[in-house]
């Protein structure tokens, strides 16, 4: 809607150009290596946890 609450023409100008699974694979590309890094350090400390999770286990 337009102003006014008017319905605006929809012309080839003003359509997106780009879908949008091309704008999330590139954003994904353009970030892999904080993607990456985050995902390492999620891993690191869910194997911190599994470890002291084995040593309380064992002083029981």
């Amino acid at each position: 809607m337009g102003p006014e609450g008017k319905q605006e023409d929809c012309d080839v100008n003003k359509a997106y150009k780009t879908g949008c699974l091309e704008l999330v694979v590139t954003a994904a590309r353009d970030h892999a290596g904080t993607i990456g890094t985050a995902g390492i350090i999620v891993a690191c400390i869910m194997l911190l946890g599994m470890i002291f999770s084995c040593i309380l286990f064992k002083m029981i």
